[in-house]
């Protein structure tokens, strides 16, 4: 049997001798000028992931995931922390992959990572990051401060993340946060992990309670549109913007013609009106996945 210690001590190694305690250190030192966002997100075995599971592509998710978040708001990731939760299925060389895997994430991201804990358990393991990283534009992004008339845009396909596997490999759109932050900066973004009537829903009762109309042919879709709507796990940006940024977005050749697509608009009265075509228009339910608590 393995203990903490040497787990901590192959994390020492692998941050550069900044490991999860540090040399001494109760605390990681993050030296940073102006604004700082943080964001956790955990992967529980089981819901996010299943057992047996590679461990290269648990700590790509587990990464992504939390630097999705980032670039929700228009941010650039600049570090993380880590805490591991490890059940007793969990043996020493996959502990060391998992740290492996996440260390060379990182690298090839020029993220830090900076510090975090350990602990074992006799339930679930579960694995969590806090990200921390600073806007890139004039100021964060809410998911609030829609108004009516405004357009609706993705940052690419949804649907179908789940049965392909796609939510294990996807990859945080924060390059395309970051430029969208700068050189035509939304009224509200956020990332969808929860399908699309369900995020858009948040967004929209962060607003105020304000209403959209989706239009179906325009969404694109990997998967059915059934799953893009209510399934999630995609990761793509939801963002809107006014009518007068349309044409400088559409002549943007540093924005992926899939983003430039208007989906919908924003509407005055509250609800999310789907456009299917041919005079059809049915109000769609505010489904997607919501962890359920007893």
């Amino acid at each position: 049997m393995s203990s903490e210690g040497a787990d901590l001590q192959r994390l020492a190694e692998l941050l550069g001798g900044r490991g999860l305690e540090g040399p001494g250190d109760d605390a990681a030192l993050l030296r940073s000028p102006g604004d700082i966002l943080l964001t956790m997100d955990p992967l529980v075995e089981g819901v996010h992931f299943e057992t047996g599971t590679e461990v290269r592509r648990i700590a790509h998710k587990l990464l992504h995931r939390n630097l999705s978040d980032l670039a929700a708001m228009g941010a650039r990731p600049r570090a993380i922390l880590g805490s591991f939760v490890f059940s007793k299925n969990w043996d020493q060389q996959q502990r060391y992959a998992l740290y492996e895997a996440l260390a060379r994430e990182c690298r090839d991201l020029q993220v830090q990572w900076i510090g975090g804990d350990l602990a074992s358990t006799k339930g679930t393991t579960v694995l969590t990051l806090c990200a921390l990283g600073a806007p890139a534009g004039e100021a964060p992004i809410p998911r609030s401060g829609l108004r009516p008339g405004m357009h609706l845009h993705v940052t690419g396909p949804l649907g179908g993340s789940l049965a392909s596997g796609r939510h294990l490999d996807f990859q945080a759109r924060v390059e395309l946060g970051v430029r969208l932050a700068q050189r035509h900066p939304p009224a509200t973004m956020m990332d969808i992990s929860d399908g699309l009537a369900l995020d858009l829903s948040r967004m929209l009762a962060a607003s105020g309670g304000l209403g959209a109309r989706l239009v179906e042919s325009r969404i694109p879709l990997h998967g059915s549109l059934e799953a893009a709507l209510h399934e999630g796990e995609d990761y793509e940006l939801l963002f809107a913007l006014e009518d007068s940024q349309e044409e400088a977005l559409s002549r943007d050749p540093a924005i992926p013609e899939v983003a430039k697509i208007v989906i919908g608009e924003v509407l005055a009265e509250p609800g999310i009106l789907l456009d299917r075509g041919q005079g059809r228009i049915v109000e769609l339910p505010d489904t997607g996945y919501e962890h359920e608590f007893s």
